[in-house]
């Protein structure tokens, strides 16, 4: 089973935080498979990257463009739909990205690398979260 790093984990990454680099070189080892993001994690790193230098967002993407990005098509839409409804009538408000990643991560079967607890609500994904 393949692993799908968050937002969150990219960013720490990004900030050069040993504790999540390290965590993330462990989890690596265990997972031969490549690094998978959602496109909504794609957008929200790229749409942090436009008000840097040229130089500094080709560096940054660079090592954005090394992860698979997963696309989104009509499986991803029913899932989103079904989780939106669920978790909205348990009454558990859970934004649009983060749904749209916990979608991806149910349609293509892959562990959600995480630092937010929240995740942990949402039954149908394996999570990791990292502290």
């Amino acid at each position: 089973m393949g692993l799908i790093l968050d937002t969150s984990v990219i960013i720490d990454v990004e900030k050069n935080k040993t504790s999540t680099i390290e965590r993330l070189f462990e989890l690596f080892k265990q997972d031969k498979n490549i690094a998978n993001i959602s496109f909504i994690t794609y957008f929200e790193i790229y749409y942090g990257y436009l008000d840097e230098s040229l130089k500094q967002k080709v560096k940054n993407l660079e090592r954005l463009n090394d992860l698979y990005c997963l696309v989104a098509g009509k499986e991803t839409s029913k899932i989103l739909a079904e989780f939106r409804h669920k978790y909205k009538e348990k009454g558990i408000n859970f934004s649009m990205s983060d749904l749209i990643i916990a979608a991806q991560t149910y349609e293509h079967n892959l562990i959600l690398v995480t630092k937010d607890l929240g995740f942990k609500n949402i039954d149908e994904i394996k999570t990791i979260i990292i502290r």
